[in-house]
């Protein structure tokens, strides 16, 4: 897999993912931040990341994702989402 990030990129924390290998911080699975440095050797790039809750939160590539809204036609993954009375689970 390839992660292609630069500078200046809004980015959220991987949403399968359980825990970032530095922690949360505070940033949670739904905060967008802006990449402010990339750093390391290609394939375990770590990123120097500007959250609201975080101002320098930093993280491995295979941590981040890309937060934007998706273009028309482009191939999207869906997560389902299951209701159980008041409690509802995500799945994907």
């Amino acid at each position: 897999m390839v992660f292609i990030f630069q500078v200046g990129d809004k980015v959220r924390v991987n949403s399968s993912l359980a825990e970032p290998r530095r922690g949360w911080a505070g940033v949670t699975g739904s905060s967008v931040g802006t990449v402010l440095k990339i750093s390391g050797e290609k394939g375990k790039e770590e990123l120097t990341v500007k959250f609201p809750e975080c101002k320098e939160w930093m993280g491995l590539a295979t941590e981040l994702e890309l937060a934007r809204k998706p273009i028309k036609g482009e191939k999207v993954q869906v997560s389902l989402v299951s209701f159980t009375g008041s409690t509802f689970f995500m799945t994907g």
